[in-house]
């Protein structure tokens, strides 16, 4: 009897998990969550910046040895979600994970979710429509994340990403007001390594 709950449970795992595999390709072959996220999986998908706080001058007085910052995004299995790393990368070559991420299509809302979880315990949220084709060079793509911080604070930041076809990217990061208008944070600008 428990043999038969275990196999009807994992039957309708595996109809479950074919059909939202199913749903989530795109008439092209390729799925929903690659299309979308193809910017970021392009070459070797590993994207760095330089930190805007390194100084090599005052290296020795701060203890500032974090040069630069990465990313890098890997498909899960059969490209059904995607776990991403944002690490540091200090003076000596040395990389600390500092965050995971994680990002996955939603066929039923027709959205792809990004989470990112911070070593601090923060963790953010963000839902954009997915899209259907390619963004093309040159154009923004936005997305809005809600954070939640370790302190118990919430602030929502919009991301605008515009992708380079010689394998730039800016980053332009804005916090919203409490009267709901953004305010300019920083331009990280990121390049893809080769």
């Amino acid at each position: 009897m428990k043999l038969l709950k275990w196999a009807s449970k994992l039957t309708i795992y595996i109809t479950l998990s074919a059909v939202a595999f199913a749903t989530s390709h795109a008439t092209d072959g390729q799925s929903a969550l690659e299309t979308h996220m193809y910017h970021w999986l392009r070459g070797s998908a590993e994207w760095r910046t330089d930190n805007p706080g390194y100084d090599p001058a005052t290296t020795s007085k701060s203890g500032a040895t974090i040069k630069e910052f990465a990313v890098r995004w890997k498909f899960g299995p059969n490209k059904q979600h995607l776990v991403g790393e944002i690490s540091t990368i200090s003076t000596d070559g040395h990389s600390l994970i500092v965050a995971s991420m994680y990002a996955f299509y939603d066929p039923v809302r027709k959205l792809v979710r990004q989470v990112v979880i911070s070593r601090s315990g923060t963790y953010s949220v963000d839902e954009t429509p997915v899209r259907a084709t390619r963004t093309p060079f040159g154009q923004p793509e936005i997305g809005i994340a809600v954070e939640h911080k370790a302190d118990g604070t919430i602030q929502t930041l919009k991301h605008e990403n515009t992708f380079f076809e010689n394998g730039t990217q800016h980053s332009d990061v804005y916090e919203k007001n409490p009267n709901g208008t953004w305010k300019f944070q920083r331009r990280w600008i990121w390049k893809l390594l080769q």
